[in-house]
């Protein structure tokens, strides 16, 4: 019950970590398309890989002064996702392989999804939540109660935030699964500091580079938004109070609003946990 109403409580956080980060990235309006699009495609059921380079794509366009042709990106990149949702729903050729509720993890696969996470994490650990979710909760290795349980462990922690994925890759995969995901997500910010920061400077300081990535930061928020929406639309369980989850959800938003500390979120997940355990005994 306790771990429910922190569940609640991380909905909560991830809406306010949206914000908060889409306001430093949705800086213009043409980014603020971008981002939207990315929530309607992701919620259609579009995957990242064509997400994000169409983002990409497209802002790189719209700064050279080629609307048109960003717009043709878009529409290609929408028959694309639209063909994608389509096979994958009649013909189940899908991107991920649904093994089953409670399927075993192997580690080479939970190392490929941390590589993946380390890559596309754009604007801190938060970004990292809707790629790790296809990942696992999509091929049936975590449902997304677990999922959760694991990002509220972590705000409560004294670690960072990202942590989460070792407790994913350890419940998905025990002690093997641990050590690769954490591996697998801390990998490539080390490889590209030791190894190819001079060169990653120098390239992200080219313009069209920097526009294209400040189109795939507007399509994460974008992603991040639509598995937002999708898990607080599934707080709502009539087996745990129908839209008591909900609620506590709304009240745990606005306090995020309201207390401002860098403590809030583990007060506010120790004190949605405490009402979880309330709502039991009610």
């Amino acid at each position: 019950a306790a771990l429910l109403g922190a569940q609640a409580a991380v909905v909560a956080l991830i809406i306010r970590a949206t914000h908060h980060i889409g306001t430093h990235v949705l800086i213009d309006r043409a980014l603020w398309l971008i981002g939207g699009a990315a929530v309607v495609a992701t919620l259609l059921g579009a995957p990242f890989w064509i997400v994000l380079p169409a983002a990409a794509g497209a802002y790189a366009l719209v700064l050279a002064g080629r609307r048109g042709e960003a717009l043709i990106l878009l529409a290609v990149a929408a028959v694309a996702g639209l063909v994608w949702v389509v096979t994958r729903e009649t013909v189940g050729a899908g991107a991920t392989t649904v093994e089953g509720p409670g399927a075993a993890a192997a580690w080479p696969g939970l190392l490929l999804s941390g590589l993946k996470v380390g890559l596309l994490t754009f604007g801190g650990a938060y970004t990292a939540i809707p790629f790790l979710r296809e990942d696992l909760v999509g091929r049936g290795w975590l449902d997304d109660g677990t999922f959760l349980d694991g990002v509220a462990v972590a705000n409560v922690l004294p670690a960072p935030l990202i942590i989460f994925a070792t407790f994913a890759g350890y419940a998905a995969g025990g002690l093997p699964g641990a050590v690769a995901m954490t591996a697998g997500v801390f990998l490539p910010a080390f490889a590209f500091s030791m190894i190819f920061y001079d060169r990653l400077e120098s390239i992200v300081s080219e313009p069209r580079i920097r526009a294209a990535l400040d189109g795939v930061a507007a399509g994460v928020i974008g992603v991040i938004a639509a598995t937002a929406i999708s898990l607080a639309a599934g707080l709502y369980d009539p087996a745990h109070g129908g839209l008591a989850l909900f609620l506590l959800a709304a009240m745990a938003l606005l306090a995020l609003y309201v207390i401002r500390s860098r403590y809030a979120p583990p007060i506010v997940i120790v004190l949605a946990g405490l009402a979880g355990l309330a709502l039991a005994a009610a």
